[in-house]
């Protein structure tokens, strides 16, 4: 800074080194924050600019000739304040990528804070370049490379394909690249015979490719080369059917409607405009309403059945990442994403607040019900843990320590085995009911959907390979539970 200082004179000078000083704290320490609070825009859009704030106050009171005129407590308050995100933001990579690159993270940190030390870098821009760093291992983790090849599921004894999306990438005769990339939900047909399930796609290149390249597929489980699919932009996302299973109900994100098909062939009856970005479906029923969960914390659609007419709009402010209801005792257990509340449940007849656990707990990625032990199990993406909640007191009565970037998690009511999808490994673990892990099964990664028919109980998980129904009364026989 002090070559600008010397060629631009007075307060142009200051103004410049301010403002330079600002963009390098702003784009080294706070850019990974930045990008991650964009992200999830909707939810946090606020805190950008608050950070940037924060980066400008720490900047002159700490950083700035003139630092030492402000009083100490202004001082040591931008201090926490600046560094405060950092830490916690960096404390979470680390909690997530360690396990699974040790030497990749610790080795660029022995090398920052010698060079802190040695006086040859400022903490700030160590600390920045650290965060960044584990962003980056983050996002490969995250989103990184793929291996779509479902060659490995030939060697596993507990899996059996569904709809594999490499198999289904072929035009006129020639292999294409599948625009598939994971499952978001998967939900059976009332008696069994079919699944369906919705996908993350990729916008294809031409038409002709789009036509094999669907956001939602019916499967015949009789016969899997029986496919029938439907396509409304690149994701098709949450699935119901109406209480008497003559229409199959589906959120599109990328045009903001509520489809009604036909369950047998997935032709398009009609449509209801929603908010954006809708996701689940929840029907009722007792009231003959249809509720619409969205994104983020906009506020739920209440439809009124047979018509599907707008009744109201409920204010639930939360951003459900999974959703168990009860509709016997008519309450809705949601784990939520990016929310204070790791889980809460709502009242279905109201949509008003029941309980609430796991304050300021981060990131949940699923949740399943074990009818037995009658618990919630819910798990946490950033720690790996997978919680086991009393649903009638809502306290914390069983833990299974995963890796982290747990997901999708499934208790298998037949079996009581409990599964584990994982976002970064591509295996499910398999966890009896003392949560000792005792398999792992090659499913691929991304695994975000886990799916128990509730009236045949068989498992199917979904992945960036696919769908495959997994085994798990064969696991249970071979690893003698329940004998």
């Amino acid at each position: 800074m002090a070559d600008i200082d010397d060629k631009i004179p007075g307060k142009a000078a200051l103004y410049l080194s301010g403002s330079l000083r600002l963009l390098k704290l702003t784009l080294t320490a706070f850019l990974p924050l930045i990008f991650c609070l964009l992200f999830v825009g909707q939810i946090w859009g606020v805190s950008v600019p608050a950070l940037l704030i924060i980066a400008r106050w720490y900047s002159k009171t700490n950083m700035s000739e003139k630092a030492g005129g402000y009083p100490s407590w202004k001082r040591r308050l931008s201090f926490v304040l600046y560094w405060a995100p950092i830490l916690i933001c960096l404390a979470a990579y680390l909690r997530m990528l360690f396990p699974y690159y040790p030497i990749s993270i610790l080795l660029p940190f022995v090398i920052l804070a010698y060079a802190v030390v040695r006086k040859k870098l400022r903490k700030e821009t160590a600390a920045g370049l650290m965060s960044a760093a584990c962003f980056v291992f983050f996002g490969l983790a995250f989103y990184g490379p793929s291996d779509t090849s479902p060659s490995p599921l030939k060697q596993e004894k507990y899996i059996r394909p569904v709809y594999l999306f490499d198999n289904h990438s072929t035009v006129n005769g020639k292999k294409n690249k599948s625009y598939l990339n994971g499952v978001r939900m998967i939900l059976a047909s009332p008696d069994g015979s079919a699944l369906y399930f919705t996908t993350d796609l990729e916008r294809p290149e031409s038409e002709e490719i789009a036509e094999n390249n669907r956001s939602l597929y019916r499967v015949n489980l009789k016969n899997t080369s029986d496919i029938r699919s439907f396509s409304s932009g690149d994701r098709i996302f949450g699935l119901a059917f109406t209480p008497g299973g003559d229409r199959l109900l589906a959120t599109s994100n990328s045009d903001d409607k509520l489809y009604i098909l036909d369950p047998a062939t997935l032709k398009q009856l009609g449509y209801r405009k929603t908010n954006r970005y809708p996701q689940f479906i929840i029907t009722d029923p007792k009231s003959e309403t249809v509720n619409v969960a969205y994104e983020a914390n906009d506020p739920w659609t209440v439809y009124a059945l047979p018509g599907l007419k707008i009744q109201r709009e409920a204010s639930l402010k939360i951003s459900p990442s999974k959703l168990y209801v009860d509709n016997e005792k008519r309450i809705i257990y949601s784990s939520n994403w990016l929310y204070p509340y790791l889980l809460t449940a709502y009242s279905l007849p109201d949509l008003r607040v029941v309980k609430k656990k796991f304050f300021l707990s981060g990131i949940s990625g699923g949740i399943s019900y074990d009818r037995l032990k009658d618990r919630l199990y819910i798990s946490s993406l950033f720690s790996g843990r997978v919680y086991g909640v009393d649903r009638g007191t809502f306290e914390v009565v069983d833990i299974i320590k995963a890796p982290p970037l747990a997901r999708a998690v499934c208790v298998d009511n037949s079996t009581h085995l409990i599964l584990i999808g994982n976002v970064a490994e591509p295996y499910v673990r398999v966890y009896n009911d003392k949560n000792v892990l005792i398999t792992k099964i090659y499913t691929g990664k991304r695994c975000r959907e886990i799916y128990q028919d509730p009236r045949s109980d068989r498992i199917f998980a979904g992945t960036q390979i696919g769908v495959m129904e997994i085994l798990t009364k064969k696991i249970a026989s071979d690893f003698k539970i329940g004998s």
